[in-house]
């Protein structure tokens, strides 16, 4: 009964333990500092996200960043929308380089660090 239980304790403390490692990894498969890295190579090489708040295909582009959504760059069409109209953006969200190319839809992570030349 007691190798029983002391089998019991010690698959449950496994368990713990790798559900606390992976917690560390968000729903995108990076961590917080991998994507606070990508957010933050992005803002600092001038690659802005055009979209609106009200957008869903917006709001799971920054879910894909997590908390370092706030260190992208987001440009409001619904509050600039001169801004979004002399960039010709046309569907939500919008990806624009500070050369003028365009990526537009949800864009993978993967995808955002090769466009910036970011490490992921």
């Amino acid at each position: 009964m007691k190798k029983l239980l002391l089998i019991l304790t010690l698959t449950s403390l496994i368990v713990l333990a790798g559900c606390a490692k992976n917690s560390a990894i968000d729903e995108s498969g990076y961590t917080p500092e991998q994507t606070e890295k990508l957010a933050q190579c992005l803002t600092d090489k001038g690659i802005a996200m055009y979209g609106t708040t009200r957008c869903p295909h917006c709001q799971n582009q920054k879910a894909r960043f997590g908390d370092a959504a706030d260190l992208i760059t987001f440009i409001d069409c619904d509050e600039s929308r001169i801004q979004c109209q002399a960039a010709w953006v046309e569907g939500f969200p919008t990806w624009i380089t500070p050369d003028g190319q365009k990526y537009s839809g949800d864009q993978p992570l993967e995808s955002l660090a090769t466009i910036g030349a970011c490490e992921l």
